[in-house]
Order: structure tokens, then sequence, then C-alpha cells
């Protein structure tokens, strides 16, 4: 084996070993953060977590009493930072950590719904869109496209989007480009019978942001 040759083994196995510490810090930060936030926002009586993958996320349970709400689920999903060769791969493909989340109310939902944040990232796929109403809205200083089946489907996303976003009409056009919701994409789950919610696990906005959907599911009447 020739000297460089061997030089570059040694470097590059240092660098992918600095790497991995480097992104198996990060990843245990942005999961603990996370969940300390979660369970700030929903003070749970009981949680049951599962780590997936142990530097990839993980997937929690909470039971909480919130007036109508009294579950909750959430799976965070995150780049694999402490892989050097895997992460520009997984970059391109997902592009940031994800955070999703399931609303249990005691009353199952019904019924199909989406709204979707337009102008930040790619729209995610929505099944049958052809059976759908749309229309577009603006909340706050944010454009969203609705997708409905029914009236109270869309009665339903706009008053727990209105608390999340603000009101429907509110905020004029800015000339600077506005800070994107964390919230990306709420939907009306059938088969679960719950909101379903897609957000980017900014730190110091999960909070706040599943607040304010607590808030609203914890009186939610479809």
């Amino acid at each position: 084996m020739s000297t460089p040759f061997l030089t570059f083994v040694i470097l590059l196995a240092g660098v992918t070993f600095l790497f991995y510490r480097w992104g198996r810090r990060r990843n245990t930060e942005i999961a603990e953060r996370s969940a300390r936030e979660l369970e700030e926002a929903l003070r749970p009586e009981d949680q049951s977590y599962t780590w997936i993958g142990g530097l990839i996320g993980y997937r929690v349970d909470y039971r909480v009493r919130r007036g109508e709400l009294n579950r909750v689920e959430a799976t965070l999903t995150m780049l694999p930072r402490h892989s050097l060769l895997y992460l520009p791969f997984s970059w391109i493909i997902r592009r940031s950590d994800a955070l999703y989340l399931l609303f249990r109310p005691n009353v199952p939902l019904r019924g199909r719904g989406h709204l979707i944040l337009l102008d930040h990232g790619s729209a995610p796929r929505v099944d049958r869109p052809e059976d759908l109403r749309v229309e577009e809205l603006r909340l706050g200083r944010h454009r969203f496209r609705l997708l409905y089946g029914s009236d109270a489907a869309a009665a339903f996303l706009r008053r727990v989007a209105e608390h999340a976003f603000g009101p429907a009409g509110a905020g004029p056009a800015a000339t600077s480009r506005p800070e994107a919701p964390v919230v990306r994409h709420l939907s009306i789950n059938a088969e679960e019978g719950a909101l379903y919610c897609r957000m980017i696990p900014v730190p110091g906005r999960i909070r706040p942001a599943v607040e304010r959907l607590a808030a609203a599911l914890a009186g939610s009447e479809e």
C-alpha cells in the first residue's frame, strides 16, 4: 500500500469519525429539544417513546387530558447527520427533518380535507385529488391550498388553521418574504379519525405551534 493512499485512508477515517460525532450530537440535541417542547405544549399525563434507529428519530404516544383531545401521536425523523456518505443523498430526497403528529379527539373526525402551505417546498401527494374541491386562501401572510370533500371538512380545517396561522384574509402581503410557518400540511385522516399534521421541527417554534393546534382540537367539533 503506497504512502499517499494510506495517508488518504487515515484522513478519511478521521473526517468520518469527527463527522459521526458531530452528527450524533446534533441529532441528539434536536430529538431532546423537540421532545421537551412537545411535552411542554401538551402536558401529557403519560407518554411512551420508541427510538427509531438510534440516531434517526423517535415515535411517541402521549395521553393527554385537554377537553375533547385525549391522545396525540408524534414521529420525528431526522437527516442522518452522523453519516458522511449517506447524508447528501438523504438531503436531496428529504430536504429536512420532519415532525409528524396525529391528534386524536374523543369524537373521531370524518370526511376528507387537506390544507397545504404554498410557496415553501414541494406539495405533498394527495390521494384522489379529482374527488376534492379546491380553493386558495390567505392565512396571516401566507398562501394555502384547501382541498375538501365536504363543507363540514372545509369549515373544520379553516377553524383549526386560523388558530395556527391567524384569521383568513388577515395580513396584507409584505414586500419582504415572511418567515415560513413550521406547519406545512394539515389533513383530516379519515382512516384514523384524527387530524394529521406535518411540520418542520425548528427549535423554539415547535411548542407554540403544537399549543395552538391542541387548543383548537381540545374543543373540536366537525
